[in-house]
């Protein structure tokens, strides 16, 4: 009878428990998520400045693309003048550095809400030229640009990038 008892309680308290675990797995996930793009991010400004070219980050979510808005891939810009490869042109390392990459395969329920420069404007992602300063070839940006990452809760982390390079989880 006690351990029925004891079984009994200890199932009322893992149910009582339940949400709170489960709160604490999407803040996890959205965190994750938020640090890993802004590692992306960081990753795209050091190839620019290595390889001395410009480099972006594109998103999914734009809307001259017909990706999921959580993929993203990291591509060069060629010409200096939106020469941003074409959407279903394959990873060759050069062009096109990465493919696309889908946040949600690591960290579910995980999305890019938004990408929008200070006057709300959405942009496509986020480039660098060879000094590792931030810039766009394909559209007139006003600086800072903010990446918002949301996770299935509905809650938020934005990442911030400075016209100078600079960039911080927010």
């Amino acid at each position: 009878m006690d351990l029925i008892v004891t079984l009994g309680l200890f199932g009322v308290i893992l149910v009582a428990a339940m949400p709170a675990a489960l709160s604490t797995v999407r803040t996890y996930y959205r965190n994750g998520a938020a640090r890993h793009v802004l590692a992306e991010i960081r990753r795209v400004q050091s190839l620019a400045v290595t390889r001395r070219g410009i480099y972006g980050y594109q998103w999914g979510g734009d809307a001259a693309v017909t990706k999921l808005p959580s993929e993203y891939r990291i591509v060069r810009d060629a010409t200096g003048a939106c020469g941003v490869p074409a959407e279903n042109d394959p990873a060759d390392g050069v062009a096109v550095v990465t493919g696309w990459t889908d946040l949600t395969d690591s960290w579910p329920g995980v999305t890019i809400e938004s990408i929008v420069d200070s006057a709300a404007q959405d942009v496509a992602g986020v480039m660098f030229d060879s000094r590792g300063r931030a810039l766009h070839t394909c559209a007139a940006v006003t600086y800072p640009v903010r990446v918002t990452v949301a996770g299935a809760e509905g809650l938020t982390r934005v990442i911030e990038v400075q016209l100078s390079g600079g960039t911080r989880l927010l």
